[in-house]
């Protein structure tokens, strides 16, 4: 096959085996000014196995200052072209990659169809050339032999607002039938109770129903019975892991425990790490030899199952199906399926495929997951499935529907990097922040930054609420009835977050004539959209003082600390100016008329 011409990336080259039979076509596609669309179909006449290929393209690095991807450890900066790839799978991240400008301008996104299989993309500056060199390489480790295979290729040049272009690719993806996400029940966008940093592994009935009754009172509405329900082991690692039989030292009855925690209103979801097979296990020993790779000597104590086999995958639905029927469990936090890969090379090639139904790593994943979700859902229509970062693409889309931020414990930062992140993939999929902990003893101040970093996605509650102080007892019922009643606003409004080359210093959004602005950084400047019923700016900077251009007319503003104690009202004009906002505190914005200039 010749190179493709693209009018927005010029050459697109094929690199493939010149002797390989098989044949392409590919098909152009402008669906708007900007945006480019490239089918690509592979056919040969008798199945055949395929072989590496990769697409090549370049853009020059004019206006282009930083890059944003999907996953949650590239934080905005443009890589040299050395260091720019990124691994995409069913459960590794989605193949998309966005090249901007600072002004948080896109200046050109890529995105392949292609969200199941692994693929390698890159795209980073080359300094020989001032070029962005990207690439898409496909089939890394093979596939089974097949006749035809098709995929597409979007560009998008527009200069829009980055976060629309994401948003644009997202809804792309979903145009396809095979990556349709799963229904997100209502029950997905109540605060949560999560036990893990809480309790970790020291967790019981009598212990959790106390603390749950707390949680409940402060209106949170869910909860997640973390790892350790399953050994009365508690030193971490996952060699317990496997049998999935309630360690009863700690749970005596865990039907009852779940009616305990019904009764207070409230979900129950409990965790399982999906692919573990711990050295202590009684499975250990039964799944020998259906492994992907064995850590059970390492720190992990477990192995990792290889979902090729059929009878591995019985074993995993019939688990899970089997806990969420006789707990009557709300939903699944369904862990490490990132996990279901190759170490050191496919174990099955020296084994020729024996016992295996499927070729393909990722399509096994893939058909698990799915086999566990339809399942489930016979049992619970509305059942809560939880996946956690980096699993996120638009392929495991169809099995969950809450998706939470990688583990980052008591790091507000990264937390609201990768909320935000996963807001701007996620469609209409729940997406949870990754629990929120701080010590004790910090200010409350600093206690309600972990909040308020993660405004704008479900949050995850893992304190000991019996300990808090009466301070951070109060900001944190505070904050929670705020987030609570303006939830709509705050997930299904226009998300703006800014500065992508930042970890968004400031972000607003916007709906029904009400606006919200968290500042996250000194020295920003909010500027106020007219026409607005109702204006919140939250402070979650380091400084007191908040910048803000409101439209011209008069306003009566409402000063709040960080608990939500009004300090005080007072008038003020529109125009630039400097307002004090005590730290974590809030200024809550109502019009008075449309007249008046800056005083």
């Amino acid at each position: 096959m010749k190179d493709v011409k693209s009018a927005l990336a010029g050459t697109i080259s094929v690199e493939k085996d010149p002797s390989s039979p098989w044949k392409w076509s590919v098909e152009r596609e402008t669906p708007e000014d900007g945006v480019e669309i490239f089918r690509f179909k592979l056919t040969v006449k008798r199945e055949f196995a395929p072989e590496k290929f990769a697409l090549r393209w370049t853009i020059p690095a004019k206006d282009i200052h930083c890059r944003w991807t999907p996953d949650a450890f590239f934080g905005g900066f443009l890589p040299p072209e050395w260091g720019s790839s990124v691994e995409t799978a069913i459960a590794q991240n989605m193949p998309l990659m966005l090249f901007g400008a600072t002004g948080d301008e896109n200046r050109f996104l890529f995105a392949v169809s292609e969200a199941k299989k692994h693929l390698r993309i890159c795209g980073g500056l080359r300094e020989e050339d001032n070029l962005v060199h990207c690439k898409a390489e496909f089939f890394l480790h093979g596939d089974a032999p097949m006749k035809e295979y098709d995929f597409s290729l979007r560009f998008d040049a527009r200069k829009i607002f980055y976060a629309d272009a994401v948003s644009d690719a997202v809804k792309w993806y979903e145009t396809f039938p095979e990556y349709r996400p799963a229904e997100t029940p209502e029950a997905a966008f109540e605060a949560l109770y999560s036990t893990w940093y809480s309790y970790h592994q020291k967790v019981s009935a009598s212990v959790l129903e106390k603390e749950y009754a707390l949680a409940a009172k402060l209106g949170i509405k869910s909860a997640i019975l973390d790892d350790g329900w399953q050994t009365d082991d508690d030193r971490r690692g996952y060699a317990y892991c496997g049998d999935w039989e309630v360690a009863e030292k700690k749970f005596p009855d865990m039907r009852k425990h779940v009616e305990k925690v019904h009764a207070l209103g409230m979900k129950y979801l409990v965790w399982f790490s999906v692919p573990f097979i711990g050295k202590n296990s009684k499975n250990y020993a039964r799944f020998k030899g259906k492994y992907l790779y064995d850590h059970t000597a390492g720190k992990l104590h477990a192995a990792v199952v290889d979902p090729r086999f059929p009878d591995v995958r019985d074993f995993l639905v019939e688990t899970f199906s089997r806990a969420v029927l006789e707990w009557d469990l709300d939903g699944l936090k369904l862990d490490f399926i990132n996990c279901f890969c190759f170490e050191n090379g496919d174990p099955a090639v020296a084994e020729n495929y024996a016992g295996r139904d499927i070729f393909s790593l990722p399509d096994a994943v893939d058909l698990l997951m799915t086999e566990i979700m339809e399942n489930l859902r016979r049992i619970k229509p509305e059942i809560l499935i939880e996946f956690r970062q980096t699993y996120i693409g638009p392929a495991i889309r169809r099995s969950g529907n809450i998706f939470r931020a990688g583990d980052c414990p008591a790091d507000f930062l990264s937390n609201r990097r990768r909320t935000l992140d996963l807001r701007l993939t996620s469609g209409k999929s729940a997406v949870h922040s990754d629990m929120l902990e701080w010590h004790y003893g910090d200010s409350v101040e600093n206690a309600a930054r972990q909040l308020l970093n993660v405004l704008f996605c479900v949050p995850q509650i893992s304190v000991r609420l019996a300990e808090l102080k009466d301070d951070h007892l109060k900001m944190l019922r505070h904050y929670l009835d705020f987030w609570r009643a303006h939830r709509d606003l705050l997930l299904q409004g226009n998300l703006r977050p800014f500065g992508m080359d930042a970890q968004y210093p400031v972000v607003t959004v916007q709906k029904n004539g009400e606006f919200l602005a968290a500042v996250y950084a000194p020295d920003q400047c909010v500027r106020i959209p007219s026409r607005q019923k109702s204006v919140y700016i939250v402070n979650a900077s380091s400084s007191t003082g908040i910048i803000v251009s409101p439209p011209k007319g008069k306003y009566r503003v409402e000063i709040f600390d960080v608990c939500g104690k009004k300090q005080k009202t007072q008038t003020l004009y529109g125009g630039l100016r400097e307002i004090g906002v005590p730290l974590s505190g809030m200024a809550v914005w109502h019009r008075l008329s449309g007249k008046g200039e800056q005083k």
